[in-house]
């Protein structure tokens, strides 16, 4: 690798830090303008390479008209006679990859992360790309904000595609740096929904979200007007040296210099971190005008309402309402159109009911179970021929009553009280409006009570020869009222249990077909993209797995829902542990039942058990009556006992609740509760 000089012009070495695939790096002492700088000295062997020289300058000419606040700044390219040396600002500060393994407040997190995205945009809009983003070549400074290093290292190949990608895999690693760190009063719960969705958006669509639109995205989650987030620690000695290493050096170079002895380096300055600073150019200066633009507006304009998290109940009978199979599919009808109307909804997101069914519960605790903002709640009151049938919503923070309403039905028809559902949620969600594309119930009142009157439940098997017979009904019932969503959702849940039993692509073939005709009569309704992103990962599509899973993005932008699928693909495509961090963030900002239950079986076949029974445990709490007094799970956490007996308790308490839930979503929430007769666990 050759002696290292003592001096470059007026450069007085002070200390060599990093050495990378082609380049020396030093921290030294500029003796005209009196201040720390760091040099990257191309080794004159490797100078000597063809065009090796030329590529070196064009990448610090390109890197030249960068003036970004969290991009370190060239100061000078200096010609050494047999070689190149770049004269940088040296950055005093820690690197985001040790402050991720140490654990990173999320308030720092989220303002790192729209620092950084930032920056890279401004560098995009100059068409210069980094080519090697990482959480090693970012150091958070002093003041807790961030430097990308090593523009115009000219080490490293990419584009600007490859930089997305790999904001997206930074983003991830800052995820998972910030599930690790102690909760803060800073941490927004949503915050860590919308950092993950992005992280996927970046590392999975197609063409992936420009840096421009990232950085928009991540200043909306930063509070306005609030001050720079602290780093909340000291410096550590010697990091200055280790953060000048990693701007240009190996990872296994840059784990070396975080062992470096205290004092290893003098601290350098770090400019005010201001807003952007005059550019030398007045083209450079229209060019990041131009992709700021879109970012400023969207900051700048008021946030949106947050999108409501609503779950509808079962129907509830009164005591002594004469229960029976004709009540039975009245409810089963009144809470397929519940489920069908409600998903119209501008701004509301309905909980699949595969999260809400298996859990039987007032509508507050049910609230709390699933993470909802918002219950609705049906109640029938039954006489021999009618129903008097309230609709309710209440409040999941605290169960106030926000509206209800009492109509009567007829028990001998389904399908008139499924037709006024609409009409009544219009009035109890007046100021929603509906989106684009919501159509109402479209059946025939015949063909409704036919679907009403299948077998939806898991108990009959679809491998037993009766399911071709099934399917031959749900076509017919389809041909008489081809807009009726649900009976199309109900022949793909079909279709995927019976792949279940027997294996034949065939009939995931014929679900995908299904839901994708599902899709043209409902484009604004989740069911159908959910089936299909289940259906493509077990025939192993994972473009058409994502294109859906993308699909419920654009229709259900922030939705948690979205990470537990993308992290479904991660793990079926062989990544679980990228899924993981995923998972983590969905769990975090919505602690439902399931998604604690999901989080926990992924951590205990990556091993991580402790882990595992935390999060069940924290799923159990949440549901009602999980642990009474007494029980194994209200056991000291100290006592040996109580914990082996507590795994016992959990697994059990688990294993009915979860075979509903895996049921319901064989059944990709086609309708509402099964039928009498039917043999539904």
């Amino acid at each position: 690798m050759g002696s290292h000089p003592s001096r470059i012009g007026p450069y007085r070495i002070e200390a060599h830090l990093a050495s990378g695939a082609t380049c020396d790096v030093y921290r030294a002492w500029d003796e005209l303008l009196g201040r720390p700088v760091a040099l990257r000295r191309l080794r004159p062997e490797a100078a000597r390479a063809a065009g090796a020289r030329e590529r070196f300058r064009r990448a610090a000419r390109a890197a030249a008209g960068l003036d970004h606040p969290a991009i370190a700044r060239l100061h000078a390219l200096v010609d050494g006679g047999d070689t190149d040396v770049l004269v940088l600002e040296l950055i005093a500060g820690e690197s985001l990859a040790r402050r991720c393994q140490d654990g990173l407040d999320a308030a720092l997190a989220v303002r790192l992360a729209a620092e950084i995205a930032s920056g890279v945009a401004a560098a995009h809009a100059l068409g210069v790309a980094h080519g090697g983003l990482a959480p090693e070549k970012v150091i958070v400074t002093p003041a807790g904000h961030a430097k990308m290093l090593g523009f115009g290292s000219g080490e490293e190949g990419g584009d600007e595609r490859s930089d997305l990608r790999s904001l997206g895999a930074l983003l991830e690693a800052m995820l998972a740096g910030a599930s690790g760190a102690p909760a803060t009063g800073s941490w927004q719960p949503a915050t860590a929904a919308v950092l993950a969705e992005l992280a996927a958006r970046l590392a999975f669509e197609e063409p992936p979200p420009t840096a421009a639109t990232a950085a928009a995205l991540l200043r909306r989650q930063v509070t306005p007007g609030a001050p720079p987030a602290s780093p909340a620690r000291a410096t550590p000695p010697g990091a200055t040296a280790q953060a000048a290493a990693v701007s240009f050096a190996t990872p296994a170079a840059a784990a070396a210099k975080d062992a470096a002895p205290p004092g290893a380096g003098a601290a350098g300055g770090h400019a005010p971190h201001t807003p952007w600073r005059f550019l030398r150019s007045p083209v450079a200066v229209a060019a990041l005008a131009a992709a700021a633009l879109a970012g400023v507006a969207a900051w700048l304009l008021p946030r949106p309402p947050p999108v409501l998290r609503l779950a509808i109940a079962r129907p509830a009978f009164a005591a002594g309402g004469g229960l029976g199979v004709a009540v039975d599919r009245l409810a089963a009808g009144l809470q397929t159109a519940l489920l069908h109307d409600a998903a119209g909804l501008d701004g509301v997101d309905v909980l699949p009911a595969e999260e809400v069914d298996p859990v039987a519960a007032p509508p507050r605790a049910l609230a709390r179970a699933v993470a909802a903002g918002e219950v609705l709640a049906s109640r029938l009151s039954c006489q021999r021929e009618t129903c008097e049938v309230s609709l309710s919503r209440i409040s999941g923070s605290d169960g106030r009553l926000l509206w209800t309403q009492t109509l009567e039905a007829q028990v001998a028809d389904p399908y008139l009280l499924a037709a006024a559902v609409q009409g009544y949620l219009d009035k109890a969600y007046a100021g929603r409006g509906r989106r684009a594309g919501a159509r109402p119930l479209a059946v025939r009142p015949r063909d409704f009570e036919r679907y009403l009157a299948l077998p939806q439940g898991c108990g009959s098997a679809p491998e037993d020869g009766r399911s071709a017979s099934r399917l031959a009904e749900i076509e017919a019932l389809r041909a008489g009222s081809p807009g009726f969503l649900e009976a199309a959702l109900l022949e793909a849940a079909l279709l995927r249990r019976r792949y279940a039993a027997r294996r034949d692509p065939a009939d995931l073939d014929r679900a995908l077909e299904v839901l994708r005709q599902g899709r043209e009569l409902a484009p604004a309704d989740p069911r159908p993209l959910r089936g299909e992103a289940a259906a493509a990962l077990l025939a192993r599509r994972w473009e058409r797995a994502r294109g859906a899973i993308d699909a419920l993005g654009r229709l259900l932008p922030g939705d948690p829902d979205l990470l537990i699928w993308r992290a479904r693909l991660l793990a079926a495509r062989g990544d679980p542990r990228r899924g993981l961090v995923l998972l983590r963030a969905a769990a975090r900002s919505s602690p439902s039942w399931a998604h604690l239950a999901i989080l926990a079986g992924v951590e205990t076949r990556l091993g991580e058990g402790a882990a595992a029974h935390s999060h069940l445990r924290q799923a159990l709490a949440s549901l009602p009556a999980a642990a009474p007094a007494g029980s194994p799970l209200a056991w000291p956490p100290g006592s040996k006992a109580g914990a082996d007996a507590a795994d016992a308790a959990v697994l059990a308490r688990f294993d009915s609740l979860l075979l509903d839930y895996a049921c319901a979503q064989q059944q990709g929430g086609a309708g509402g509760p099964a039928p009498a007769g039917d043999a539904n666990p």
